[in-house]
């Protein structure tokens, strides 16, 4: 029998917007006679435990003593920590979608299962675990091009959170280290609550008991985000043309991260292929001398009632198999270092759930406009094999519905809709339904006008997306992440406005373009190159069942 289980959102998050995305299903094979043992793994960590499984399954370490079954055959599924936490408390609900409940759980930090616990206490509910043990660990790291890493003293002098937040307050920006071309320090941090990485960091900065490094490292982030490749992966990009520092100053990453990306890949991963193309600057990783805390990949038997006795010893075994020789060789080569689990109850990730909620109130606030094509395309069938399939437009609807939780309430958000059919003064191609305002004094109007919207005429994607930027840069924020989120099927069908070059020429930083290609009929390649423009992501959503991953995943860079 085999599962699919959709990839979370990490995984329509980090590419470029191409066709070679990562497939957003993973297919879990048939265990035979053998008991599964159904992995839940953190995405940037599935690959290697695939390869483990595949050396673990049929082999002497998975012979089983007791129980019906004599063997235990691992299966893995990427599913993203958070959203791990919150089936964890439901139960692990809608198997189908989400994979089958698993008997190991591989959150990439301990900090998750930390976060886990607080919740199931919250709600009157005994641990999830108590604990587990570390495939192995990966350093907390800042990322920064050579060049201006050796402008900070690098690596004569150790460099902390406290030194880069001095920078990020200093009006001067690298003008006080005698580079004013690279103008104020900017910095790319992933959404703590999404990312293992930006979870760390935002623990070890908490425990630095200094709220002025917390606020001027926060307000110098550019945006946000499921991940901290998507900020590697633009990089690259740049650095390709000689631009390595006219985007960030530095990334919040892990130190793998940035040994794969000096090898010449920009997703985390260290490649095989030795002869890939590598960045003209490479990235420095630095260690924060003031507070850091490793990932420790942990490997977590959940205390559930679907974990069952030979599940649990198949569990145990594969455990045991990664502590092997010949496993710890894969998990060496894959840049993770042999370590113990950290404790979660111990003081440093004691504070998980506080240092979450902290950030929640001082991260960086947004000014948001939504642009929804409503074209009469977004009416067609989701599935066109399947007459009883959802319209592409109710599944983006829900959507666009549930991933508006992402907003804080003082974030500003306005609702535009875009197509050929649009009868009012400020223009023939869109209408604002929502202007833009407080989130929390119009989530009501927002979610009444989502639930009104319709299929209408044609696409004026260029017209659509020169004017929602217009419109972001006229009244640009400078203490606010600034954007556009524009939700496409289709692509430019107005004759008289089709110059693309035009188009990308006038679209540029510090305003930002997020787009999300949805269904295999969008102008993927004019999505991504919006995006690109201002160094922003693009979500690829060709597929419309993962509508829901791409539309919280694009609502998480705020």
């Amino acid at each position: 029998m085999k599962w699919i289980a959709l990839f979370a959102a990490l995984v329509v998050a980090l590419t470029a917007c191409t066709h070679d995305t990562p497939s957003t299903t993973v297919h879990l094979d048939d265990p035979g006679r053998c008991t599964p043992v159904d992995v839940a793994a953190a995405p940037e960590i599935t690959g290697l435990l695939e390869d483990l499984a595949r050396a673990f399954n049929g082999s002497s370490a998975a012979r089983l003593h007791a129980g019906p079954a004599t063997c235990a055959f691992a299966r893995v599924q990427p599913v993203e920590p958070a959203a791990a936490v919150q089936y964890f408390l439901d139960g692990w609900p809608d198997p189908d979608k989400v994979g089958p409940p698993p008997a190991l759980w591989a959150p990439a930090s301990s900090a998750w299962l930390t976060l886990a616990n607080a919740r199931f206490a919250r709600a009157g509910r005994p641990p999830l675990a108590a604990g587990g043990t570390s495939l192995g660990r990966t350093g907390l790291a800042v990322a920064m091009p050579a060049p201006m890493a050796k402008a900070l003293g690098w690596p004569e002098k150790r460099i902390g959170w406290r030194d880069l937040a001095q920078l990020a307050a200093n009006p001067r920006g690298w003008a006080a280290y005698g580079h004013p071309e690279w103008g104020a320090f900017r910095l790319g941090k992933a959404n703590p609550a999404h990312a293992t990485d930006a979870l760390l960091s935002t623990i070890a900065m908490s425990h630095l008991g200094d709220a002025s490094t917390t606020s001027a490292l926060e307000s110098s982030v550019v945006y946000y985000g499921v991940a901290s490749w998507g900020f590697l992966d633009n990089w690259f990009r740049l650095d390709q043309k000689r631009l390595p520092t006219s985007y960030v100053s530095a990334v919040v990453t892990d130190e793998r991260a940035v040994t794969a990306y000096n090898a010449g890949s920009a997703n985390g991963l260290i490649p095989d292929n030795k002869h890939l193309k590598r960045p003209h600057t490479p990235l420095t990783a630095i260690v924060p001398s003031d507070g850091t805390l490793d990932a420790d990949n942990p490997l977590i038997v959940p205390d559930a009632s679907w974990v069952r006795p030979e599940t649990r010893a198949g569990a145990a075994a594969f455990v045991a198999y990664t502590r092997t020789a010949a496993a710890q060789k894969k998990i060496v080569a894959a840049g993770l270092h042999r370590g113990d689990a950290i404790d979660p109850a111990s003081p440093e990730l004691r504070t998980t759930a506080t240092a979450l909620d902290r950030w929640a109130r001082t991260r960086k606030r947004s000014r948001v406009l939504l642009l929804f094509d409503v074209s009469d395309s977004m009416g067609d069938k989701s599935d066109p094999k399947d007459p009883s399939s959802p319209t592409k437009i109710a599944l983006a609807k829900r959507a666009l519905r549930a991933a508006l939780s992402e907003f804080a309430p003082d974030d500003e958000v306005g609702l535009r809709i875009f197509t050929t059919d649009i009868r009012n003064s400020a223009s023939p191609f869109w209408a604002d339904v929502v202007p833009i305002g407080r989130f929390d004094r119009q989530r009501r109007a927002l979610t009444h006008a989502v639930d009104a919207l319709a299929p209408r005429k044609g696409s004026p994607l260029y017209a659509a997306a020169r004017d929602a930027y217009d419109t972001m840069a006229r009244r640009y924020d400078s203490k606010r992440i600034n954007a556009v989120v524009m939700l496409s099927d289709g692509y430019n069908e107005v004759e008289h406005d089709n110059n693309r070059r035009a188009l990308l020429a006038h679209l540029r930083e510090p305003t930002r373009m997020f787009t999300i290609s949805y269904s295999p009929d969008a102008d993927i390649s004019t999505l991504r190159r919006i995006a690109q423009a201002t160094n922003a992501q693009c979500y690829d959503a060709t597929d419309p069942k993962v509508i829901d991953d791409a539309f919280r995943a694009a609502l998480a860079n705020f």
